[in-house]
């Protein structure tokens, strides 16, 4: 759904710190939004998984990821086998499951 034109033209107004601090109240309302535990597709139906959205750096020289937030965010799901946690990549924008 597209924003509407007035929210817009005010975003476009704003200093890059404002735009950095309107980008992080975002995440935090996305991630307060989107249901914490959720059955992963195709995986034991007991297991609860924990979804994050992160940043990550990639190690290559001369990235401006190195000084900055990382590239991302993207989406990771969290859950145990035992006592060893697993991770695995979702993808820029999480599907399935919710």
């Amino acid at each position: 759904m597209p924003l509407p034109k007035r929210l817009q033209q005010t975003v476009k107004k704003l200093s890059p710190q404002q735009l950095q601090a309107l980008q992080a109240l975002l995440d935090q309302l996305i991630q307060q939004k989107e249901p914490a535990h959720e059955k992963l597709p195709g995986k034991a139906a007991s297991r609860h998984y924990t979804y994050r959205r992160e940043y990550v750096k990639c190690g290559k020289k001369g990235c401006s990821c190195a000084k900055g937030k990382g590239h991302g965010p993207y989406w990771y799901a969290y859950w145990r086998e035992g006592k060893k946690l697993k991770k695995k990549y979702l993808g820029k924008k999480r599907t399935g499951g919710g």
